[in-house]
């Protein structure tokens, strides 16, 4: 259904949620469905909803590879993004997802299971400082200071940041 969609209307679709999503029926994570032997359909929604605004992932299982691809490949228009509780998230991911998607406002990379720590939101400051409006960092290994918090005033369109 997922794979029906983005090539019908990968063109036209702005908005995507895949939140929870296990993308097969096989195993909790794989890169290739253990059914169909098919590549796992992150990788065709990438390739065909390229006007997408708004995507979330929120608590899908996906592998570390395709989250390798995802960072890569996902369009730079992408404004709102939820990764909350995607496993295999880095701080590299951050990194490369930040600095090709530059006009993100909402950006949600919360969740024990994502791997990213204080150095993400160095990455998130200085390259979403003009744009960034709504971050969530909710129970990540980040582990912020007075400084960390005190760098939080670069992000000039800020106004709402989850943390605990």
């Amino acid at each position: 259904m997922i794979s029906t969609i983005s090539l019908q209307n990968g063109k036209t679709l702005r908005v995507l949620d895949l939140s929870r999503c296990t993308f097969c029926y096989g195993t909790i994570e794989c890169t290739f469905c253990c059914v169909c032997k098919e590549s796992v359909p992150i990788e065709k929604i990438l390739k065909n909803c390229t006007e997408l605004k708004e995507f979330s992932l929120r608590k899908t299982r996906i592998h570390s590879t395709s989250v390798d691809f995802f960072v890569t490949n996902l369009t730079s228009k992408i404004e709102k993004l939820d990764l909350f509780g995607v496993s295999h998230l880095t701080d590299m991911h951050a990194k490369t997802l930040v600095t090709r998607c530059n006009k993100i406002t909402e950006l949600n990379l919360g969740g024990w299971k994502s791997r990213i720590t204080t150095q993400s939101l160095n990455f998130i400051i200085e390259h979403l400082k003009l744009t960034l409006v709504n971050l969530n960092l909710e129970s990540t290994h980040v582990w912020l200071d007075f400084s960390d918090l005190s760098e939080l005033t670069n992000l000039e369109k800020l106004e709402s940041f989850h943390y605990d």
